[in-house]
């Protein structure tokens, strides 16, 4: 072979080997785009909003036929991370449940204990999981109550109501409760503790807190009927009318209250743990229900409530106190905070258990209506309300902000197509997300 051969073989092969690379990059420029371009398309959903079909015996299920139905729940939700284009990050490699225990038949509640593999063991993702990582494996263990809604045709679909971790559900309770030796680290609760783990508890027309679990409670002083809801249909405490603390603990109450009543908004509290109680600042001007109290950067306590002093504002109406609940401001409005008579949930963003500028408040963005769910943020103790997020613009009506820990907020709110008591929605938003919208 001559030397000219040589040369053009030698240069057909670097072509060959140039297009053959460049197709290579060209396939994997092109995955890597079809992938972002596929996994935007993917819907996934959160564990506190996931349901499922359930396509036969759905009518007078018993425990083991809802243990089946919260296996075939989780193994849905997981598998929404094993699909083909999920992103890295989020993707699972392999999973497994451990144990599947009823703990209350009443709520369909079940412990879900399980593992999953994450392709990525050091993504932020899995930290919202609530589970330990061991060795690359992430063990979780989940508290779940559901709901069956029968379509009355063998068919049905299983709706999540509430998730809680473990811990927070109060495993470790419930065995020493009945005096049983649990013999490992996964005990069982009822919905009582749940209620002692918020640190109050309601029976026998009195509320009763506790600071230890439940070993001790002690008596709250004020009308059982005033620090319900308006409906008298609960009882529980209305979110953010209440600060339970080691330091401090107080209760809102007062305005229109369950049983009619007009009683003065009112701050009741205790520095040393319940053993002796004070009277708070009061709001002799009427017209103001439901409050929610948030501390604010510098210490002070902000009131924010439903106001029906509609001829001066149709936003909310608030007061201030700077000695702790002592003695309060006169009453204002929030003429950013506009509202249609309806409760509305505020919340300060901490970041690592730290008190923030940021002041988050949620209800239906309206003055006439329950329509127009949104959170909006003030950046500077609830002066000034730069940014409004709206979650839902159809009817929807009550709400509860909270923090989740991880840089992202929860709201829980009541909402529906034809009028705003239809459903009841859970939503995770990043803090900065809310960012995002402005008014």
């Amino acid at each position: 072979m001559n030397q000219k051969s040589k040369k053009f073989q030698t240069r057909m092969l670097t072509c060959i080997v140039l297009v053959v690379f460049c197709l290579i990059v060209i396939a994997i420029f092109a995955y890597s785009y079809i992938s972002r371009y596929e996994s935007k398309k993917l819907d996934i959903k959160s564990r506190y909003t996931f349901s499922i079909d359930v396509d036969s015996n759905v009518t007078g299920y018993s425990n083991e036929d809802m243990t089946e139905l919260a296996k075939a729940w989780l193994n849905k939700y997981v598998n929404q991370y094993r699909q083909r284009f999920v992103s890295y990050s989020m993707s699972v490699k392999k999973y497994g449940i451990d144990s599947v225990t009823m703990l209350d038949s009443d709520n369909n509640t079940v412990l879900l204990s399980f593992w999953v593999v994450p392709q990525d063991t050091e993504s932020d993702y899995f930290s919202s999981w609530d589970g330990i990582m061991d060795n690359g494996v992430l063990k979780c263990e989940w508290v779940v109550s559901f709901y069956l809604d029968d379509n009355f045709n063998d068919t049905g679909t299983l709706y999540v109501t509430s998730v809680l971790s473990s811990e927070d559900y109060g495993l470790k309770q419930y065995y020493a409760n009945l005096g049983i030796d649990s013999g490992g680290d996964t005990e069982v609760t009822t919905n009582s503790n749940k209620d002692q783990l918020a640190n109050y508890v309601v029976r026998d027309n009195s509320l009763y807190i506790t600071y230890d679990g439940g070993e001790k409670y002690v008596t709250v002083p004020a009308s059982y009927s005033y620090l319900l809801y308006e409906d008298n249909s609960t009882t529980s405490l209305k979110e953010g009318s209440y600060m339970i603390t080691t330091e401090k603990t107080a209760f809102v109450y007062g305005g229109k209250t369950a049983n009619s009543t007009k009683v003065p908004v009112t701050v009741i509290y205790s520095d040393d743990k319940g053993e002796t109680w004070k009277l708070g600042g009061i709001v002799n001007e009427h017209g103001g229900n439901e409050s929610s109290v948030v501390e604010l950067k510098n210490g002070d306590l902000m009131l924010n409530m439903r106001n029906y002093n509609r001829k001066e504002s149709k936003s909310r109406s608030y007061v201030i106190s700077k000695d702790g609940g002592e003695t309060v401001s006169q009453m204002s409005y929030l003429p950013e905070l506009i509202e249609p008579i309806c409760q509305g949930s505020t919340l300060n963003y901490m970041k690592k258990g730290k008190i923030s500028n940021n002041i988050l408040f949620s209800n239906p963005a309206s003055t006439d209506k329950r329509e127009k769910m949104t959170i909006k943020l003030s950046e500077n103790n609830g002066e000034t309300w730069f940014y409004a997020y709206q979650v839902y613009s159809g009817p929807s009506a009550y709400s509860d902000l909270t923090n989740l820990g991880n840089g992202n907020i929860g709201l829980l709110y009541e909402y529906g197509i034809n009028n705003p008591y239809e459903k009841i929605g859970f939503i995770i938003i990043p803090f900065e997300q809310l960012k995002k919208q402005n008014k």
